[in-house]
């Protein structure tokens, strides 16, 4: 996950609050359909590892196999030995004919050509030429290979994946000098008059002048100048990441039929609440690691670690993050009670909004 934006503000309190009422609105105006989309979701995860004998469990909210079940029911060694081998032995045509899809798809990377806008200019040749280059160097470093694996994968076990583009800066990219300027205030001396105040020049002689209207000697008086300076910075170079997600970690509206209908994204990934408190330094103490008993959360652990059954977790270390994009129409949720937090957000965002939404 990258850092965010330095310039990020906080919300009055009044819209923070509007702003939630609005995700909460849109997570749960399709909250069966993607309840049974997230069942079709795991079951085809378990399908892939080879496990196909499963059962979807109430108690445990989860698809289980039958020697998991007989651990809930808490049966005996004997009945679990006749069993557990039932499951055990599956020829995966499932996995197998996924794999011969990807391999065959993955074959080479879907990629584009750049070509000169006149083939007899030799700056526009040179230009082509870079920029081709250049691709070939972005696809080494987002590994696009695997990157095109992941994203097949993802469409063969879940009909839909997501790109996440950003750019990120790093010491371990490289680092460049950069130019700065910056304006601040120098302290100098100026001759003046103390009778009429009137400014004297200070010859080259360096002698001290005199008031020609006065015939008074001028005297030193310390001021204040803002001057611009230069000073060179030292910064790490940036690059152009990309990351590949499904949608147990992305969610948009099952109606939309194209993106511009997407009235909202909202992303969602677990990270270390240590890690998430630096990014945030600022809510230092309001980050604090949630055990995460939401449904959302529960799709996102696999299976095999997943204890939703027992009633609890075992990632407590970890918090929920999640980042929402609006479009500017979403802010016609609000109520005419809330006009002035709508006129707020229209004022201050009239293309949308991006915030982050913490445990």
């Amino acid at each position: 996950m990258p850092k965010e934006n330095k310039k990020r503000r906080e919300l009055p309190p009044e819209v923070s609050a509007a702003l939630k009422d609005i995700v909460r609105s849109c997570e749960i105006e399709d909250d069966y359909i993607r309840h049974l989309q997230i069942k079709t979701w795991k079951k085809l995860e378990e399908f892939w590892h080879g496990i196909q004998f499963i059962f979807w469990s109430e108690i445990a909210n989860d698809w289980m196999t039958p020697a998991q079940g007989l651990q809930i029911e808490r049966v005996g060694e004997e009945t679990r030995d006749k069993v557990g081998p039932f499951y055990d032995y599956v020829i995966n045509i499932y996995k197998s004919r996924g794999e011969s899809i990807i391999s065959a798809l993955s074959q080479s990377i879907p990629s584009y050509e750049f070509f000169p806008d006149d083939a007899d200019s030799t700056d526009d040749l040179t230009a082509s030429q870079a920029k081709n280059h250049l691709a070939v160097i972005y696809q080494k470093h987002i590994k696009a290979k695997l990157q095109f694996i992941d994203a097949l994968f993802k469409i063969y076990n879940q009909g839909i994946v997501f790109a996440y583009r950003y750019r990120h800066a790093e010491e371990s990219y490289g680092t460049h000098q950069v130019k700065r300027y910056k304006r601040e205030e120098v302290e100098k001396k100026k001759l003046t008059c103390p009778e009429c105040g009137k400014d004297l020049e200070i010859t080259e002689s360096r002698d001290i002048s005199t008031c020609p209207e006065c015939n008074m000697q001028g005297v030193e008086t310390p001021y204040k100048e803002e001057v611009t300076t230069s000073f060179v910075e030292e910064v790490p170079k940036e690059r152009e990441c990309l990351e590949i997600y499904g949608p147990l970690n992305v969610k948009v509206p099952y109606y939309a039929r194209e993106q511009k209908e997407f009235g909202y994204l909202i992303f969602y990934i677990e990270k270390h609440f240590a890690y998430v408190r630096s990014l945030y330094p600022e809510w230092y103490n309001e980050i604090n690691p949630d055990s995460g008993n939401s449904r959302e959360r529960w799709a996102r652990t696999p299976s095999t670690y997943s204890t939703s059954w027992r009633g609890g977790s075992e990632d407590t270390n970890l918090t929920s993050v999640k980042r929402v994009w609006l479009r500017p129409w979403q802010y016609c949720q609000l109520s005419e009670n809330q006009e002035e937090v709508k006129k707020y957000l229209e004022d201050k965002f009239p293309k949308g909004i991006h915030f982050v939404i913490v445990g």
